[in-house]
C-alpha cells in the first residue's frame, strides 16, 4: 500500500534560522514557497518547515518532531562538519540496529528541538568479503 515517504512536516518558530540549518547543516536544497511556506530537499524527499499557528488543522508543538536520516558520508567527515557548524552532538556515534542493517549513528537537535539522527551504514565482514 504505502511505497516510501513523500514528506515530513516540522514545526518550527523561524523558518529562515531553520531552513539555514537544514541547508548549511544537512546540506538540503532549499525551496520557497512565498513568504510562509518553505521545504528542504534531499533525495526524493522533502522536510516541510511550518510555523507554529500557520497551518490550523495541524496541533504539533515546535521540537516534537524526530528524524532519522541515512548519510552517504563516512561518520568521521560528518562528526568534523559538525564541529564546524558548533553543532552539539547529543549522543553518538554509536551502532544501532535498524531495518537497513546496522548503523552507525548520531544525534542532534535542529534550532527548534526536533531530533535529527543521521545514519550511515556500518560494514560487516560479509560485506567487505563480496
Amino acid at each position: 500500500m504505502i511505497s516510501h515517504i513523500d514528506h515530513i512536516v516540522f514545526t518550527v518558530s523561524d523558518i529562515e534560522r531553520s531552513s539555514n540549518f537544514y541547508q548549511q547543516v544537512l546540506n538540503m536544497q532549499v525551496i520557497s514557497f512565498g513568504e510562509q511556506h518553505c521545504a528542504v530537499r534531499f533525495g526524493e524527499q522533502s522536510l516541510y518547515l511550518q510555523r507554529l499557528g500557520d497551518e490550523v488543522r495541524h496541533h504539533a508543538m515546535e521540537g516534537a518532531g524526530n528524524v532519522g536520516f541515512i548519510s552517504d558520508w563516512p561518520m568521521e567527515d560528518i562528526l568534523s562538519h559538525l564541529q564546524k557548524h558548533q553543532v552539539v552532538v547529543l549522543e553518538g556515534p554509536v551502532e544501532k540496529q535498524g531495518p537497513l542493517g546496522v548503523m552507525s549513528c548520531v544525534y542532534l537537535n535542529d534550532p527548534d528541538n526536533n531530533l535529527i539522527e543521521i545514519r550511515v551504514p556500518v560494514a560487516t565482514t560479509q560485506d567487505t568479503n563480496d
